[in-house]
């Protein structure tokens, strides 16, 4: 089995978090806004791609904040790699598909009632005060010449 790469995006406006709801399986949680990394495509592009196609929104990748896998059971492995982002322009308008349901910006409070995937949510809250994930580490983009 391949390992999936998913690139995702850590927007916040006005102390506020930007999430995706997913519906899979009967099951409902929030994702950092992303998705798929095509072949050939560079993470920048890929994260500017969906989240134009999931919200709307034209962004601006940044820092890399960090990066975790996800290796279920079955052998599905998903390597999850978060830039933080800023929107450049858009209103949010969510494009639902088979699984992408809703996306809504949420507070610190809120954030500990939901169900997110991976499970990061403490690594978005300390984030939000100022602990500095992501402190040193870069993405360096493609360097092939």
């Amino acid at each position: 089995m391949s390992i999936r790469i998913r690139v995702c995006a850590l927007i916040v406006k006005d102390d506020t978090v930007l999430l995706v709801k997913h519906q899979k399986e009967g099951r409902e949680y929030w994702l950092l806004p992303g998705g798929g990394v095509d072949e050939g495509e560079d993470l920048n592009k890929a994260l500017a791609r969906e989240l134009k196609e999931e919200t709307s929104f034209d962004v601006r990748p940044e820092d890399l904040l960090f990066v975790c896998e996800s290796i279920d059971h079955g052998g599905r492995h998903v390597l999850h790699i978060c830039l933080k982002s800023t929107i450049i322009s858009g209103d949010l308008k969510v494009n639902p598909d088979n699984r992408l349901k809703d996306a809504r910006f949420f507070s610190k409070n809120e954030l500990k009632d939901l169900t997110i995937y991976p499970d990061i949510t403490q690594n978005i809250l300390d984030f939000l005060d100022g602990k500095g994930i992501g402190a040193g580490a870069k993405y360096l983009g493609n360097l092939w010449h």
